[in-house]
């Protein structure tokens, strides 16, 4: 039962997060048609905060020329 309930705690806190941010953003609606590839939206600002790693929307993130499998150590930038 501990399992589980960790399990659903973490989809919750997930999907409340995601929830959260596109409620902040200007407008669901552009950002929508954006994901359904019916529109183009403004691009998101990453912030560099490591090597591999970036800020985007108030999270850390993998920066797109990231190659975990090849740097044992980004791991640990990201968690710095």
């Amino acid at each position: 039962v501990y399992e589980a309930a960790r399990t659903v705690s973490y989809a919750s806190d997930v999907t409340w997060r995601e929830v959260g941010r596109v409620l902040k953003s200007r407008s669901g609606r552009p950002r929508l048609r954006a994901m359904l590839g019916g529109g183009k939206s403004a691009p998101v600002e990453r912030s560099p905060l490591a090597e591999g790693v970036v800020e985007m929307d108030g999270e850390v993130v993998l920066a797109r020329a990231a190659r975990p499998e090849r740097d044992p150590v980004l791991a640990l930038r990201a968690a710095a």
